[in-house]
């Protein structure tokens, strides 16, 4: 991610950065449950600074 530039019709360069977060959901999972570990992780990812995968 940290190496991707998207080539634009203009002289300008997109940069693109992303934080993830992730977690497993085993069998039998409750959605709303791993959605919120998920989420949490995103947070933790972002406190982290850009280009950051917590799971």
């Amino acid at each position: 991610m940290r190496s991707l530039a998207i080539k634009c019709k203009t002289t300008w360069r997109v940069q693109i950065s992303a934080s993830i977060g992730a977690c497993h959901c085993p069998s039998g999972f409750d959605p709303s449950e791993r959605l919120k570990a998920a989420d949490e992780n995103l947070y933790r990812a972002k406190t982290l600074g850009r280009n950051k995968v917590v799971a």
